[in-house]
């Protein structure tokens, strides 16, 4: 089925994380992973602020490094439209990244909270290498608000869970995986391995005030698979600084947008 011409057909997506949970290694890296068009999905930039994101973590990664945190005080907009190519559905994500401490309870700026109370389908970041209350706090604090202006805004509405598609991607997953074993079921079962794995204690958060969610392991650095063993793909060179290595494969980076889409569109 292809999609309508108008740009009422674009789904509005919007990504929320923490600092430093991997939002710009996972913007850079969907682009870089699709440019080459392989798979079902095109990413395209939509303006001239993501053409130079996307030249600068070229950059990064021809020289296998992360790119850095974005600075105190700095943002970076960054907009992708993902096209399919089968069957024409699109969606626009937007990313607005500010350095320090954005998305802290004290400094969740207006216009991301409009963005992220405005998106069809959201995209949540959790880093499983930060502290479980720290997690927990940080989830609770989006979701209650999140709540407070749905309920605002819909005061007559009969559920009072959020009713949208909400992706909660893990990052940094490969630091969950310890076999191939684990590899196939991160990528082939997402959703099953983080609830096996929810160390963090986040589902029932996620019960009370979200309708439909789904898991997602995703990790923007991947991991390698050496005669039978999984190592890790980061290292540190001699200047003590943390590298990618050039074998392992990102993984599910894509999956999480792709089943978002496929849920508006089915609901639409």
């Amino acid at each position: 089925m292809a999609a309508p011409e108008s740009e009422d057909s674009v789904i509005p997506l919007a990504i929320w994380g923490p600092s430093a949970s991997g939002k710009t290694v996972l913007m850079a890296q969907l682009h870089l992973e699709t440019h080459d068009g392989q798979g079902d999905w095109d990413v395209y930039p939509t303006h001239a602020d993501s053409l130079k994101f996307i030249d600068q973590m070229q950059e990064y990664h021809l020289n296998n490094e992360f790119p850095p945190a974005t600075s105190v005080g700095l943002t970076e907009q960054i907009a992708y439209e993902f096209c399919n190519r089968e069957t024409g559905a699109k969606a626009l994500l937007t990313l607005e990244d500010r350095g320090g401490k954005d998305f802290e309870h004290e400094t969740l700026h207006n216009d991301a909270r409009n963005r992220i109370n405005t998106a069809l389908g959201l995209v949540l970041m959790i880093d499983p290498t930060r502290d479980k209350r720290h997690i927990q706090s940080q989830l609770s604090h989006l979701l209650r608000l999140m709540h407070t202006d749905r309920r605002a805004s819909q005061p007559q509405a009969a559920n009072p869970k959020d009713q949208r598609p909400i992706a909660v991607c893990i990052s940094k997953a490969d630091c969950l995986i310890d076999s191939p074993a684990d590899y196939r079921r991160a990528c082939q079962a997402p959703d099953a391995f983080v609830r096996e794995n929810d160390h963090w204690d986040i589902t029932p958060l996620l019960e009370r005030f979200c309708a439909n969610y789904h898991f997602f392991p995703v990790s923007s650095v991947g991991v390698g698979l050496h005669h039978g063993v999984i190592e890790a793909n980061t290292f540190y060179d001699e200047s003590f600084n943390l590298r990618i290595k050039t074998k392992g494969k990102p993984f599910n980076l894509m999956i999480p947008f792709a089943w978002l889409i496929g849920q508006l569109a089915t609901n639409s």
